[in-house]
């Protein structure tokens, strides 16, 4: 492992106790069906150390991956911010989604890469929790309909609605639950010029373009490696 990776292992490894770990790789290979039934509070305590287990692997996966495209790319590490870094592995802990570890991944390698330029806030921390595999996909998708990409030009970017809908072949009650979600979390906007009341987001069926935000352009670079 790189040094920086390393000592991100070490640290969670640290955090849990290597003695949590192996209670936990012990009650994945036995099942809980062949250990004794103990009292209650032991029963809760290797629920607790199960579940810190569990975060403990997925960090670690995500932990490997970005290593990996880091050395893909031949990218040497940099100092990172706590603040971003801490949060970023405690949240990635909880996901178990492959596709989604991988945007954990890539936002992990760009926060300690040398070479990526813009800063990776913890405000996508927030934004990457939030969002369902199918919504982390639908992003993807507009953004790989992107001719032009820069901060400049984004406003001149539409997307048609019912043609996103029609790509993912998703139902239009699910899309516009997804749709929603991505307005609310200011990833995506309606074009300028519509008007919005009631303080809340846009509901996706009163207009049929959509655009990425600054922000949502942004985080979508900071979740690709």
């Amino acid at each position: 492992m790189s040094g920086l990776i390393n000592g991100l292992y070490l640290a969670l490894m640290t955090d849990i106790g290597q003695d949590t770990a192996k209670e936990g790789v012990k009650l994945a290979s036995e099942g809980i069906k062949n250990v004794a039934i103990p009292p209650l509070k032991e029963i809760g305590e290797l629920l607790a150390d199960k579940i810190r287990f569990i975060r403990w692997k997925n960090a670690v996966k995500v932990m490997q991956k970005a290593e990996v495209y880091l050395q893909e790319k031949k990218i040497s590490a940099k100092l990172f911010n706590p603040k971003t870094i801490v949060p970023l592995l405690e949240n990635a802990g909880l996901e178990e989604d492959s596709d989604i570890q991988a945007k954990w991944a890539c936002l992990l390698a760009n926060a300690v890469s040398s070479e990526y330029i813009n800063d990776i806030y913890v405000s996508y921390v927030d934004i990457l929790k939030q969002l369902s595999p199918l919504e982390v996909k639908l992003l993807d998708c507009l953004y790989s309909r992107c001719k032009v990409i820069s901060e400049d030009e984004i406003n001149s970017l539409f997307f048609k609605v019912e043609e996103i809908k029609q790509d993912m072949g998703i139902e239009t009650i699910e899309f516009s639950i997804l749709i929603s979600n991505l307005l609310r979390l200011n990833l995506l906007q309606p074009p300028k010029g519509i008007a919005i009341f009631g303080g809340g987001p846009p509901i996706p069926q009163t207009f049929d373009d959509l655009q990425l935000s600054v922000l949502g352009l942004y985080f979508i670079k900071a979740c690709r490696f």
